[in-house]
């Protein structure tokens, strides 16, 4: 898989590993059944067609990190001389696993550069098995009972 710059989130967050994203994309509910969102779980996936954070239909219009992002002409959080910022830090500390990932990832992008950071982090896009991970759905093959 080659890195994808519009698949970036501002918050270095991988667009593409994003359970709902996923869970449209292979036409597998169980990517979005692992997520904590109730009011998600019934939805018609064909509903959760997004084209990542940085476009105008992004499901995550309204997220902070990206209206500070766009307004300050920023393509993702590591480029802003303020990072870490309190939004990011925030966003670090606020429980969820795969928020710690993309500050981490947005320290490696910050120190050796997105290609760099992308061709160790690509290995997380995918389970040995060959499908599709999420970040709620390591696989949706081998996902326990």
């Amino acid at each position: 898989m080659e890195f994808d710059g519009k698949m970036l989130a501002y918050c270095g967050l991988y667009c593409t590993q994003c359970s709902l994203v996923v869970a449209h994309d292979t036409n597998s509910r169980e990517h979005v059944l692992r997520t904590p969102f109730e009011s998600l779980k019934q939805v018609d996936l064909s509903e959760l067609a997004c084209p990542g954070c940085k476009a105008e239909d992004s499901l995550c219009v309204n997220c902070d990190i990206r209206v500070c992002a766009v307004q300050n002409g920023m393509d993702c959080c590591a480029d802003c001389e303020d990072f870490p910022c309190e939004k990011t830090l925030a966003f670090r500390n606020d429980g969820k696993h795969y928020h710690l990932q993309a500050f981490e990832s947005l320290e490696k992008i910050k120190r050796v550069g997105r290609e760099n950071w992308f061709n160790d982090y690509k290995k997380n896009l995918y389970c040995h098995c060959g499908e599709r991970s999420s970040w709620y759905c390591a696989c949706p093959v081998h996902a326990p009972e």
